[in-house]
């Protein structure tokens, strides 16, 4: 299984600022951050939306004060994706850092977290 998060970016209108906007498959939504939930050993992958405004994803990871939680790290597959896999002993809330190109070619670093959910138990 996958965790799909998807990139776009606008100019706000009113301070000329670009702002990330991020959405993934799990139903989280929001500007510059959110909080994206996943299971040890899912795959996660970022990706461009339609009509995005973005020109690439340059790099994908871990904040210097953050604790690695994929096993394997992010890598580019496209300018438009990027996949990782989170560990199999990950666990807790962490940032990192999304690197990418804006469509005027300034380049910008938004910090999204990840948080690892316990496998589920099975009673038997």
């Amino acid at each position: 299984m996958a965790v799909t998060i998807f990139l776009k970016a606008f100019k706000d209108k009113s301070t000329n600022e670009v702002i990330l906007h991020l959405h993934d498959t799990e139903g989280h939504d929001g500007d510059q951050t959110i909080t994206t939930d996943v299971k040890p050993g899912e795959v996660v992958i970022w990706k461009l939306a339609k009509n995005s405004d973005i020109l690439e994803i340059m790099n994908v990871y871990k904040k210097q004060e953050s604790r690695e939680v994929f096993s394997t790290k992010p890598h580019q597959i496209s300018a438009s994706e990027w996949k990782g896999i989170v560990a199999d002993d990950a666990k807790g809330n962490e940032s990192y850092n999304i690197q990418y190109k804006y469509i005027d070619d300034t380049v910008f670093v938004d910090d999204p977290e990840i948080q690892i959910r316990p496998p589920k138990k099975i009673n038997l």
